[in-house]
């Protein structure tokens, strides 16, 4: 098994990844649902891999078969983020055939390495139920938060 971080080369692999996390979370999406969702992906990673966006790989025999992708955001300074700077995890995905060979907890460990490197004070996540358990394990706690976390849908779903 070899663990990476994605490179320009990679572009169409971070890309399919993605893609099979969302069709994992999502259910009967339209064919042209999922041609509009590559092409705009295609293009998010081409803009932004490397520079704020970083996707974290596994591969066996030549195929990528697992990847969690960190968002670095740059926030107003804050007493629990001095320099401002947090990660956001998105999209933590192991091909279904590769579950629960540890495959996620690595690529996460990385994750984490990089993160402490680029002196993030803090790195969010929204955890499935299924993903809870892993990122407990690395070191994740629940925040009993004094706010309520809230969207407003500018465009619905």
């Amino acid at each position: 098994m070899e663990y990476f971080l994605a490179s320009k080369k990679d572009l169409d692999n971070c890309v399919r990844m993605r893609l099979l996390y969302i069709l994992e979370e999502s259910e009967n999406l339209d064919n042209d649902t999922k041609l509009s969702l590559e092409k705009t992906l295609k293009d998010y990673f081409s803009r932004r891999l490397n520079k704020d966006v970083f996707c974290f790989m596994a591969k066996e025999d030549n195929k990528v078969i697992g990847m969690a992708v960190l968002l670095i955001i740059e926030r107003p300074a804050s007493v629990s983020m001095i320099n401002g700077l947090c990660g956001e995890v998105l999209s933590v995905i192991v091909d279904k055939d590769y579950r629960n060979r540890g495959i996620a907890y690595n690529i996460m460990s990385n994750l984490i390495s990089f993160s402490k490197e680029k002196e993030l004070c803090r790195i969010n996540l929204k955890a499935t139920s299924k993903g809870l358990p892993l990122y407990k394990k690395l070191g994740f706690i629940e925040h009993p938060y004094k706010c309520t976390e809230m969207s407003y849908f500018i465009k619905e779903v």
